[in-house]
């Protein structure tokens, strides 16, 4: 069944709207007050911190809330399919007596179920084992501001978001494509507080957009994330997707083995997200990191550096860690060498060191490197296929998986837009192929860079990064599509 835009237009929305009146926000059944505009007040959450720590009979206690609101438009076959609103608030509480620890969490925030919370919490600590090396939490910190909320983004009405599908929708019809996809729009506020006093809030707006073309035996890709919906153009990266799809009909089959690749943001994204765990100084300590006993040692190429940084312009993402702890801007490889981790506090008491900001909360969570930049070059990504003689352009990966994490060896495949390059242009489609490979080898064989951008593939959260060339990738096999 086809439609006019005008005809697309009022399905959409209203079927937006009438997801919206049936559910409004919802918690567990729950409708929580407010509009965009709540989620971006730290004010609210600091009252919620101040209720529970004033109820809690602990000897220490940490509360962490967040509040979100976030509502998604998918489409496929060239027809929104399903429009879904959530808004929740949720607290875990950490309680403290002597050096055993408890947690507990909650949706509920009115007095008597706090304080059956808070007394099932105290109950639950007492039987438990003692921790040798708790560490008592920390007094006030002072974290810096950045401002990443959009009150339009927050307050974006489910007729905005059809509209933008729309024209996203038409503009991959109109090449004889089907689009496939989704938009989503969310606004949340991360508060943390404990007995010490300290308290830190972060509000945040995000959206995203990802879109797949299809045509009969082709496919191409394309997604934006940014943390006002104004800065993503689905329209745009409709038609980005649709000439990938275009562009790769009837693909070819490649031979396995090594060749040049270059590699788009996204795809990098993809593996570099597999690499970020062994920059937790608790696993180098206990030796399950492929860093461990390789600190100031060259690893990777002269023109590879990463950095942990959630300063960063295009970087979002709250500038404290779960226990409140300021994220400091971590050099984790300068010019290929291992210079430094990343540390929660219990880590680095034991290892000399300062703490990063990056604890995941509780100390069994360890530290991870949650804004990580690998800095660019100059070269745009159509000159590093101009200057490939042959190569494979891949758009991003899918379904990647570690053969063995602790040497980084991974496994994946291409997916959606993966090109020939001849004499430094693109001249057929490939079907897609499956590499075998260590991220080390590909960080070592990296010839040139372009500029850095938000990065976010499949499987992949936000990381900034710039397209690569690399060469001798090694591909292992093709698949038959």
């Amino acid at each position: 069944m086809t439609m006019d835009r005008r005809q697309f237009l009022k399905s959409g929305a209203a079927a937006v709207g009438a997801a919206w009146g049936l559910s409004g926000c919802r918690s567990n059944g729950r409708v929580l007050e407010g509009g965009g505009e709540r989620a971006g007040r730290s004010d609210v959450l600091k009252e919620v911190c101040d209720r529970i720590l004033n109820l809690s009979a602990g000897e220490e206690t940490a509360v962490r809330v967040t509040e979100a609101q976030s509502a998604l438009t998918r489409f496929a076959n060239n027809t929104i399919h399903q429009n879904v609103s959530e808004s929740y608030r949720r607290a875990d509480v950490t309680l403290v007596q002597g050096r055993k620890v408890a947690r507990v969490w909650t949706n509920r925030f009115d007095e008597n179920s706090l304080r059956v919370l808070l007394e099932r919490g105290i109950e639950m600590a007492r039987r438990q084992q003692e921790i040798d090396d708790y560490m008592p939490m920390p007094g006030p910190q002072r974290s810096e501001a950045i401002a990443r909320y959009d009150r339009a983004t927050a307050q974006t009405a489910p007729e905005d978001r059809a509209a933008l599908v729309a024209a996203a929708v038409e503009a991959t019809r109109k090449l004889g494509l089907t689009a496939a996809g989704f938009l989503r729009t969310s606004a949340f506020t991360f508060a943390t507080a404990n007995s010490k006093g300290l308290f830190a809030a972060y509000p945040e707006t995000r959206a995203s957009c990802s879109i797949t073309a299809l045509g009969g035996n082709s496919s191409g890709w394309a997604q934006g994330v940014a943390p006002a919906l104004r800065e993503i153009d689905p329209e745009a990266l409709a038609e980005r997707a649709a000439q990938k799809a275009i562009r790769g009909r009837d693909p070819e089959a490649l031979e396995p083995g090594r060749v040049t690749v270059v590699l788009e943001a996204a795809a990098v994204a993809d593996l570099l997200s597999m690499m970020l765990s062994a920059f937790d100084a608790r696993r180098v300590l206990e030796k399950r990191s492929f860093f461990a006993g390789k600190s100031g040692q060259k690893l990777f190429g002269e023109n590879i550096t990463i950095e942990d940084d959630a300063s960063h312009r295009l970087h979002m993402g709250a500038p404290f860690d779960g226990e409140g702890i300021p994220r400091t801007r971590v050099k984790l490889v300068d010019r290929g060498v291992l210079e430094s981790l990343v540390y929660d506090r219990p880590t680095a008491a034991k290892m000399n060191a300062r703490p990063t900001g990056h604890s995941g909360g509780p100390p069994e969570y360890g530290a991870y490197p949650s804004h990580v930049v690998l800095r660019g070059g100059s070269e745009s990504l159509d000159q590093l296929i101009e200057q490939t003689d042959r190569g494979v352009l891949v758009t991003h990966f899918w379904y990647i998986r570690f053969l063995d994490a602790f040497q980084l060896t991974i496994t994946g495949m291409t997916r959606d837009g993966t090109f020939r390059i001849e004499n430094g242009k693109i001249v057929s489609g490939l079907k897609n192929m499956r590499f075998n490979i260590s991220i080390p080898e590909i960080l070592n064989r990296v010839e040139a860079l372009g500029p850095e951008e938000r990065a976010s593939g499949i499987e992949a959260g936000l990381i900034i990064a710039p397209p690569l060339r690399v060469r001798d990738f090694t591909f292992s096999s093709v698949t038959s599509y």
